[in-house]
Order: structure tokens, then sequence, then C-alpha cells
């Protein structure tokens, strides 16, 4: 988890680069809601 969570700021810091965005916008919108369904499906396994 601790790797999800590290690799999920990392995409949001090379979002904010301009030129990373123009680049790889697409995989960086995927990539955001890929590291958002892995956190929900472990928040609800914690509450569960």
């Amino acid at each position: 988890m601790l790797c999800c969570i590290v690799a999920s700021v990392f995409i949001i810091i090379a979002e904010s680069v301009q030129s990373f965005r123009v680049a790889y916008g697409q995989w960086f919108f995927l990539l955001e809601w890929f590291f958002t369904a892995i956190f929900t499906v472990e928040y609800i396994a914690r509450v569960w």
C-alpha cells in the first residue's frame, strides 16, 4: 500500500508539470482513477 501512496503522489506531482500533462495527460487521468479505486477497496476492506 505504501508503494501505491508514493506512486500516487508522484503522479500528482508529475501532472503539475505542463509538458508532462500535455504528453501523458490521459495516462495520468487513468492512473489517478486506478489508485483511487485501490484506496477505496482498501478502505472498504478495513471498515468491513
